[in-house]
This record gives C-alpha cells, sequence and structure tokens, in this order.
C-alpha cells in the first residue's frame, strides 16, 4: 500500500510544472518515492519529510521495541518520552489511515 494523497499531490505538483501529459516513468518514479505502509524505512536510509507520528522500531540494549514516536523536522530529531528517551530508533513507517466504517 503506497500514500495515495502523497501520490496525488506528487503527480499534481509535477502537472503544475506546465507538463502537458504524465509519462510512465515520472509515475512509476512518484509511486516508488512514496512511503508504504507496512514497509519499514531505515532512518539511515532517509527520515520522514513531515513533522508528525510515526510507528518506529527502537532499541534499547539488545532489546527490540515496535512503538510510536513524534518526528520533529525542524530539530531532526525523535521524540520518545519518559524512560523511552534512551531508545534508539533504527527504522520508521507511516502510520495507516485511520478506520472508517463504510457508510459513515
Amino acid at each position: 500500500m503506497i500514500d495515495e494523497k502523497k501520490l496525488i499531490e506528487s503527480l499534481i505538483a509535477s502537472l503544475n510544472t506546465g507538463k502537458e501529459c504524465f509519462p510512465i516513468d515520472l509515475i512509476i518514479e512518484c509511486i516508488e518515492e512514496q512511503p508504504k505502509v507496512g514497509e519499514w524505512i531505515p532512518c539511515s536510509e532517509r527520515l520522514p519529510n513531515e513533522s508528525g507520528t510515526y510507528i518506529v522500531n527502537a532499541i534499547e540494549n539488545s532489546i527490540v521495541h515496535v512503538t510510536f514516536a513524534k518526528w520533529m523536522t525542524r530539530m531532526k530529531k525523535w521524540n520518545l518520552s519518559g524512560s523511552r528517551s534512551y531508545w534508539k530508533v533504527s527504522a520508521w513507517q507511516p502510520l495507516p489511515e485511520p478506520y472508517q466504517p463504510k457508510g459513515e
């Protein structure tokens, strides 16, 4: 699963550059650049572009945890509160869309 909202935003931004059509290469590139829900992104490869809450893989000594953390873009820092503040975030992924019951 990709973040379809971000994909649409990327395609619209590309369209606003004056290009009359989308070459398949551009569409594939936009899709590949989008974070995929359920796919871990190593912090060594890249960090989130936007501040917000993410699912993170964090390491405490030799124990691996999966938890939530806030990414602060301006400070380029993960915010893990309390005793979790000593954990090192090694990978992250975007949150899935919240559940919406049908018909609402």
